[in-house]
């Protein structure tokens, strides 16, 4: 079983969108990580996706293990996913139907964790957004 723990962000700042993802085994060891900046212009929600249907991608493919459990921090990604929140949106739409048909090739639990439960993904995704600070 791997646990893939993904966020997504967005920076009005320097106008960046990133998401990023981290897989990990049952005994916490760090398989994989990625984070990625996406030039389009995109939504906060929108990378969210991104990033949990990348990392499951990646789970799926890579370590082809067929049991997975994906952690993110987007309510309003885990409780569409698991049809208790409307996704009216026509991007978001499509996006969510993207991580369900990756999600249907394994044996796939979303689960919803507070923020501070995904600093590592977050902290990827910051350093890609946010401008860096000379010293």
């Amino acid at each position: 079983m791997l646990h893939v723990y993904a966020d997504g962000g967005y920076s009005a700042a320097t106008e960046k969108a990133a998401y990023a993802y981290a897989i990990y085994d049952t005994a916490g060891q760090l398989l994989a990580q990625h984070a990625a900046w996406v030039p389009e212009s995109r939504s906060n929600n929108q990378m969210e996706y991104l990033g949990a249907t990348e990392g499951l991608l990646e789970s799926l493919t890579r370590f082809k293990d067929p049991q997975v459990t994906l952690f993110s921090d987007s309510q309003l990604l885990v409780e569409q996913y698991h049809g208790r929140y409307q996704c009216k949106d026509p991007t978001l739409q499509e996006l969510l139907a993207h991580l369900r048909f990756v999600a249907s090739m394994a044996e796939v639990e979303v689960v919803w964790i507070p923020r501070e439960k995904n600093t590592y993904t977050d902290a990827l995704v910051k350093a890609v957004i946010l401008p860096k600070v000379k010293a």
